[in-house]
């Protein structure tokens, strides 16, 4: 039998897109094992079309090469608003009948968006990387999606939850990001800078609707 979803079982290469948040490295074979039982290609470049789409964001994303082959495009940063610009640009290249090479093409202008595909890798004559130069107008450096205002952005409510019990059946209400400690040995510290609180107003109301 293929994964199939949890609610619906619809089987997951069904879906128009596949996404994934790396939380940590020792995901990556999780992720290609999901999309095996799917029946789903592997390798970016062995499948066409609109259907199954795969992109992949999270703190594990800022180091995307480990999974280049694989993943047709990473959402670096916050994935608060970008998520949404690139479902809204996905309806509209659906709807029109554009290729996959077209939507890759118009997803690659949304800052945080990183196509490997459309960047050509430079080596050193030890094997080490010189350089990663930019192919057919793909950005020269992508810079990750920051909210600046965490009182005004998207903060869901109304959970969507599996129909059975949960592992964390408890409210979660974020206080803010980023950290000004700098701990050379956390990622977390660095990834999601800058630093950025909520107000007591914005947490209190949030609790009480959650």
């Amino acid at each position: 039998l293929p994964l199939w979803a949890l609610e619906s079982q619809t089987p997951v290469r069904e879906f128009d897109m596949i996404a994934f948040t790396i939380g940590y490295e020792m995901a990556y074979s999780n992720i290609l094992n999901m999309l095996n039982l799917a029946g789903v290609p592997l390798h970016a470049k062995d499948r066409r079309g609109l259907k199954n789409i795969v992109f992949a964001g999270g703190v594990c994303a800022f180091n995307p090469e480990p999974l280049a082959d694989f993943i047709d495009f990473f959402s670096l940063g916050e994935g608060e608003d970008i998520t949404v610009e690139i479902l809204q640009l996905y309806d509209r290249a659906k709807a029109e009948g554009w290729s996959k090479d077209a939507f890759l093409h118009e997803v690659a202008k949304i800052p945080g968006v990183y196509v490997p595909g459309f960047y050509r890798h430079e080596y050193n004559a030890d094997g080490t990387l010189a350089a990663i130069a930019p192919l057919e107008g793909a950005p020269e450096r992508v810079t990750k999606r920051i909210i600046e205002d965490l009182d005004n952005a998207f903060f869901p409510t109304k959970m969507i939850v599996p129909s059975t019990e949960i592992v964390h059946d408890r409210a979660n209400l974020e206080v803010f990001r980023g950290c000004i400690r700098g701990c050379r040995f956390c990622q977390a510290g660095f990834s999601c800078r800058p630093v950025r609180k909520k107000s007591p107003e914005v947490l209190y109301r949030q609790a009480v609707e959650t």
